[in-house]
């Protein structure tokens, strides 16, 4: 799938309203694709750990959510990022977690 269509489908898929479930796992997606284009293009080993690491703290997020579905998933672990991004000492995670935020961002702007 070239550029421009991957792009035309991620328009269509932010036009249209997604449940919350899908929301979720979009994003999951997002995140793997994110780690295996680190490793793949990059040859960069640290800061695909880096991504599934973070991937999972969000699949943590998303547990703990479960119990409380006034609390949105994202929107907590756009919190989680915004620290990581600003607090951690390794480049590698600081990068990561920018990737990450612009998905997350990209998803909210539905």
């Amino acid at each position: 799938m070239g550029e421009e269509q991957a792009l035309d489908e991620l328009a269509r898929l932010l036009a249209a309203p997604m449940p919350r479930t899908d929301r979720l796992m979009w994003l999951k997606e997002q995140f793997d694709k994110g780690a295996e284009w680190c490793r793949s293009t990059l040859h960069d080993e640290q800061a695909a750990k880096d991504t599934e690491d973070m991937a999972e703290r969000y699949m943590c997020v998303c547990e703990s959510c479960d119990k409380y579905p006034e609390l949105d998933p994202v929107s907590v672990f756009e919190g989680w990022l915004l620290g990581e991004e600003l607090g951690s000492p390794y480049e590698t995670r600081r990068q990561a977690a920018s990737h990450m935020l612009a998905d997350v961002r990209r998803l909210d702007r539905e």
